[in-house]
């Protein structure tokens, strides 16, 4: 839901953005016929001017007179009080003559001049696959709500199109309005829509005022149960003797737990210090740099310390967050609900409708841990090769100062590996499909440190090269083979992306040192990858059909397999 909301956000950011470049309306409906992706999931889009007559609209290119100014979604953005998005109650299109929930932006000139309303008329039945994405039994729900109490969609296997019961209030608490953002919980309760008692559990969608809850028909889920009642009774007595071995199992499960969390802590804190000390490291090489006419090699190595700190921050951030939303809590809820029934525990496993989920919750939770834990060894891995890349990278930039290069025995296609996992939260972020066509390349010796930092910024640049790009799914190609050559052969890597590509005449300028096109950009890093090619005897190169064409750039090294070298 949050996927979707964003992607509208970004659409009518879009038509903003034409409204202030033509100062008010444009042909709305050309420029849907021009980027069809864009419509996807409405009934229409329109502008409205800031008088609340309707100037433009996707269903046409004429647009009749229609008087909007009595819709809440024009009148909230009037005094200009309300910020970002406003997302109204399920309403009858009058342009479209359809259920649609009304998503809008205000929009202005720079100066606060009120140019008008941007709206994005949302189908609640394009919101239908989220529903058949998971099956809720045949009385299963599926509920998108309001802050405001109002039903937005509400999902179910009879009536799949999610107008069923759209507009109508939700009653009980807690009340959609009463639950803070990212706010999550259970209650039960008889549906004020079709009278079914059901099991809901509710999350509230994080930045917009909208809340997702699911419901489970009572009857449906508990049905099993009642039929296997008979049959747990005569497992009371061995269900007892193995509750009596489990407790003091998961005593000793939650002590261990708590000093794998108390180390994990210890780890957490040890990294953000490193972090700091690179922080001042780095501080420290600029100030050194500039007292010595150096600043270049400063400035090299800041960007690609840079670019593996966002690493560290992102595996460092998925450790806090494992920490935080840990399942030992619920250990220690099942252990307290089983000293609560200490005296009656074969009933209480057999006969109570909690104890009898409370097995299969156990083994559940026991996975759920393990693999919990196996996440958190894994990033803690990931952190700690992302430190030792940022002390290859500091020893390398010593060899400008006459330090001799380390060669090492590598397979290119693990340091390619390594230079994805370097940029696994931005490709993650931009949704790219990263594509691999490897050749067999033997063991070879290269410097490892300086091919990575090239192959990372390679991977940084294509990704970030996919940001505005929104008519096309995002790819990487990365190509590796033995090229041919005069003097020998090569080592070839290749760093493809269908983004925004490069214009002709910056592909002569793109490695000189400064030059770059992206704002808030400093034009450090191809040049740095540049020099280090040269340095190892290689070459750097860029090709581009042009704007919206993508780019493709081409490392070449010298090949020096092991063998040849003993």
């Amino acid at each position: 839901m949050t996927l979707a909301l964003h992607r509208i956000d970004g659409v009518l950011n879009l038509i903003a953005e034409r409204m202030r470049r033509e100062s008010g309306g444009f042909d709305l409906h050309g420029w849907v016929a021009e980027n069809p992706g864009v419509h996807e999931g409405a009934a229409q889009m329109s502008i409205i001017g800031p008088d609340g007559m309707m100037r433009s609209t996707s269903l046409g290119a004429q647009v009749a007179p229609m008087d909007l100014s009595d819709r809440e979604h024009f009148r909230i953005h009037l005094d200009g009080r309300h910020k970002g998005l406003f997302i109204s109650k399920p309403v009858i299109g009058r342009a479209s003559g359809q259920w649609s929930i009304q998503i809008s932006r205000r929009v202005e000139t720079d100066d606060g001049r009120f140019l008008g309303v941007a709206v994005f008329s949302l189908l609640p039945s394009s919101l239908t696959n989220l529903h058949h994405s998971v099956d809720f039994g045949a009385r299963g729900v599926l509920a998108l709500t309001g802050t405001d109490n109002i039903i937005r969609g509400r999902f179910t296997r009879a009536k799949p199109d999610g107008i069923d019961g759209l507009a109508t209030s939700v009653a009980g608490s807690p009340r959609p309005s009463e639950i803070p953002e990212n706010g999550k919980g259970f209650y039960q309760r008889v549906s004020v829509v079709d009278g079914v008692p059901r099991l809901y559990a509710y999350n509230r969608v994080a930045q917009y005022p909208l809340v997702v809850t699911v419901g489970l028909d009572l009857d449906e889920g508990l049905h099993g149960a009642h039929t296997q009642a008979r049959v747990l009774v005569a497992l009371a007595t061995l269900a007892t003797l193995l509750v009596g071995t489990l407790v003091p199992y998961l005593v000793r499960e939650i002590a261990q737990r708590t000093k794998r969390e108390s180390e994990l802590r210890q780890s957490k804190e040890a990294a953000d210090l490193v972090t700091r000390k690179l922080h001042e490291a780095q501080s420290a090489l600029v100030t050194t740099a500039r007292q010595a006419g150096m600043a270049e090699i400063a400035n090299n190595v800041l960007h690609n310390v840079g670019n593996v700190l966002n690493s560290v921050n992102v595996s460092a951030g998925l450790v806090n967050s494992t920490m935080r939303d840990s399942k030992a809590q619920g250990l220690a809820k099942a252990v307290q609900l089983m000293n609560e029934h200490a005296a009656d525990l074969g009933d209480f496993l057999t006969r109570d409708a909690k104890g009898t989920l409370l097995l299969g919750y156990l083994n559940k939770l026991v996975a759920a841990l393990a693999a919990e834990q196996q996440s958190i060894v894994e990033e803690l891995g990931s952190l700690t090769k992302s430190v030792d890349h940022i002390k290859d990278i500091v020893a390398t930039q010593q060899s400008y100062a006459g330090a001799a290069s380390v060669v090492e025995a590598v397979y290119i296609g693990d340091l390619l590996e390594d230079a994805l996992r370097m940029n696994a939260g931005a490709l993650t972020q931009h949704e790219v499909t990263v594509v691999k066509d490897f050749a067999d390349v033997p063991l070879v010796s290269l410097d490892k440190p300086r091919v990575l930092q090239i192959l990372g910024n390679l991977i940084g640049n294509a990704t970030q090269a996919m940001d505005g790009v929104l008519d096309r799914s995002h790819h990487i190609t990365l190509r590796m083979d033995v090229a041919d050559h005069a003097d020998g052969p090569r080592l070839r890597i290749g760093v493809e992306d269908n983004g925004e590509g490069i214009a002709r005449e910056h592909l002569a300028r793109l490695f000189v040192h400064g030059f770059t096109t992206r704002e808030h950009d400093h034009g450090f890093g191809l040049h740095s990858c540049a020099l280090a090619a040269k340095e190892m005897g290689g070459t750097l190169t860029a090709q581009s059909h042009g704007p919206g064409q993508g780019a493709a750039f081409t490392l070449e090294l010298p090949l020096k397999p092991v063998g040849d070298l003993q």
